[in-house]
């Protein structure tokens, strides 16, 4: 059973508006989503850059101040070692380290 020429010209004008625009269409939407897949990835990555960068900041900034704090306890434990003068921080805490546990002082002299 062949296809006469007006059938012929059917399809064709069948293919041209409806299939071969649907072709299109599809292939641009594939491409939208992949392009939107790697743009959320990108901004994700650049997202965490930031919180990390963030994140760094703010240890850096927590460790200068650990270190100025550490820096006056230092300078006021031998002010207070010189000048026999009591410190205002009110405790002085030395530990020792043996086989990897941390002992205080009362752990070796009850008294």
């Amino acid at each position: 059973m062949a296809l006469s020429s007006s059938h012929r010209r059917r399809l064709g004008l069948f293919l041209a508006a409806v299939v071969l625009p649907s072709a299109v269409l599809v292939g641009v939407g594939v491409r939208l989503i992949s392009q939107e897949r790697e743009l959320r990835q990108s901004r994700l990555a650049d997202e965490r850059r930031a919180v990390v960068q963030e994140a760094r900041s703010q240890v850096f900034e927590a460790l200068g101040r650990v270190e100025a704090l550490a820096s006056r306890i230092a300078q006021e434990g031998e002010a207070g070692l010189s000048d026999g003068s009591g410190s205002d921080l009110g405790i002085s805490f030395l530990a020792r380290v043996v086989d990897g546990e941390v002992r205080p002082p009362w752990m070796d002299d009850p008294a």
